[in-house]
């Protein structure tokens, strides 16, 4: 579907949950109308929590490599400590 569409649908959820939102008022269902009203908001809040994180993730991992500073590449001379290994002790047994 076209961004345009998908669009267009949540618009249209959207009006018709502030519909139902005022028919709950309408027959005195306060607390469901309420209820409808806690819906919708975190629904909103959910969404832009979400459009945020992907602005976040996008701007964290599309950095440059020209950027980043990384330490020059050795010649393959690499200093690692080796612990000295002794025989192996024979397990115990009960």
């Amino acid at each position: 579907m076209s961004e345009e569409t998908v669009e267009r649908e949540v618009e249209n959820a959207r009006a018709d949950a502030v519909r139902q939102m005022m028919d709950q008022w309408k027959d005195g269902k306060l607390s469901d109308a309420q209820d409808t009203f806690n819906n919708m908001m975190n629904d909103r809040a959910d969404s832009m929590v979400a459009d945020r994180k992907a602005e976040v993730a996008a701007g964290m991992f599309n950095q440059s490599i020209e950027n980043i500073d990384l330490p020059e590449p050795t010649a393959g001379e690499v200093d690692v400590a080796v612990p000295e290994t002794t025989a192996e002790a024979e397990p115990e047994t009960e």
